[in-house]
Parts: C-alpha cells; structure tokens; sequence
C-alpha cells in the first residue's frame, strides 16, 4: 500500500512530497513508539495487588474522566482561520460531529491499544464488565455534553467488541 501511495505521489505535480515525507517521519515515530511501549508494558501495572480491581480503579481514575472531558475548543480556533472558505466549510462540517468526542475517541483507541500490546493485569472481559455496569451511574450524573462524549466512546468501545467477536481483533480476552 506504501507503494501505491509513493508512485501516486511521485506523479502528482503539486507537490505533495511534503506530506509523503511527513507520513514517512510519523510512521516512523509510530514504530519508535510501539517499540519502546512493547518493552516498557511490564513495568506499567507490575504493583497491583488486586487484580479484579485493576481495570475498575483504571476506568474510575483514567478512562471515564478523560472521555468525558473535552479541549477541541481551544485545538481548533486558531486552526479554523488558517483555511480558505472551501476549507473552513470543510472543517466545520467535520467538526459537527465530532465537537466533543476526541478524548473519547482517544479513550477507546488507547484501550484497544494496550490490549493489542498485551499488557498484564489488563483484562478484557474485566473492561467491559465494569462498562457495562457503569453505564445506569453515568447516565444519571453527567451532562448531556458529557453523556454524549460518553456515548461516543461506548460506541467505540462496542466495534472493538465486534472485532474481538468475529475474530479480527487482537487482544487477548482474559488477562489476569
């Protein structure tokens, strides 16, 4: 796919070389990243002594808070007046769905990420025991702002489900 992409914007006349070397340097720094994530993962958790509580005192403490928190007001401000009016009708037309949502998009892709690196202590079927059974408590105390952020990663949090579901995910379900 990499390929395709080299020769597309090999022939492209408008210069778009920037964006093939700036994808190249992010690709780079993913791997660095996964890289050092992978060996680093042991070390994350390795003072838990009860291990059932993990995943609830990581939702209660890291996800839920971030997910239902939102900063894209002060991300996009500056960005909006930098596009001409074909641009800025684009990004406000994709900035209606997704307002409040990134941390809760984060959220999710942070969850399935350390799952997919396999990290002890981090169980699967734990994660979505204590959603679920979060989810009456959630409803009654927040916002609807924040119930929408919510729901946004819920919803997140069910395609990776899916994926686990059908097979195409990789992360293992029960980690102790």
């Amino acid at each position: 796919m990499l390929e395709h992409i080299l020769i597309t914007v090999a022939a492209c006349p408008h210069g778009w070389c920037h964006l093939l070397a700036e994808m190249e340097l992010q690709l780079k720094n993913h791997n660095s990243v996964m890289s050092r994530l992978k060996k680093e993962k042991e070390s994350w958790l390795r003072n838990v002594t009860k291990r059932p509580n993990t995943m609830l005192e990581l939702l209660q403490q890291c996800i839920i808070p971030r997910a239902m928190s939102s900063h894209i007001g002060m991300i996009t401000a500056p960005l909006i007046w930098q596009y001409d009016c074909f641009h800025f009708s684009l990004l406000t037309l994709l900035l209606t769905d997704y307002p409040m949502v990134i941390d809760a998009l984060y959220c999710a892709k942070f969850m399935e990420s350390i799952w997919q690196l396999g990290t002890p202590h981090v169980s699967v079927l734990y994660f979505y025991s204590h959603i679920f059974g979060a989810v009456q408590a959630l409803i009654h105390l927040c916002t609807p702002n924040e119930i929408a952020r919510i729901g946004r990663f819920y919803k997140e949090m069910f395609k990776v489900a899916e994926r686990l579901a059908q097979g195409t995910g990789s992360a293992p379900v029960c980690r102790g």
